[in-house]
């Protein structure tokens, strides 16, 4: 196989580090050995993603800790599911333990789109979406 340049690895766990070193066999089998690289697997999406608590100009979400775990998490809230036409509102937090985040900024009487990303070790996140609802309207003075 002297012309093999790409292989395929599966089996991988989430959230993981592997380590790879590449290298080629002259014709007396002796390898040469190339650099090495790191990096890791997407982390697992967080678990049955729901929204709640939904206000004027905030909304949470709940969500339950992915089975191989997380270095943190974005959620993203979007008047226009995720297309970049309309706002794009975030909250974001480093602490992978974490099951429940806000996001404000919300405008009154509004269906937004969620949804909530796991971080990895690269900082790399991995998105699902998590449903969408509309916020309250305003309370007339």
């Amino acid at each position: 196989m002297g012309n093999l340049s790409t292989l395929t690895v599966s089996g991988l766990l989430a959230n993981t580090t592997y380590f790879f070193r590449v290298g080629s066999l002259n014709s007396n089998n002796a390898v040469n050995y190339a650099a090495s690289i790191a990096t890791s697997t997407l982390a697992d999406f967080p678990v049955s993603p729901s929204v709640h608590n939904v206000f004027q100009s905030s909304a949470a979400l709940t969500w339950g800790v992915p089975s191989g775990g997380s270095e943190g998490y974005m959620l993203q809230a979007s008047s226009t599911h995720f297309d970049g036409s309309g706002s794009l509102l975030s909250s974001s937090t480093a602490d992978g333990s974490l099951t429940t985040m806000t996001v404000s900024g919300l405008s009154a009487n509004t269906i937004y789109y969620f949804r909530i990303g796991s971080l990895n070790w690269n900082n790399i996140l991995n998105f699902t979406d998590s449903g969408s609802s509309s916020t309250l309207a305003n309370v007339p003075a």
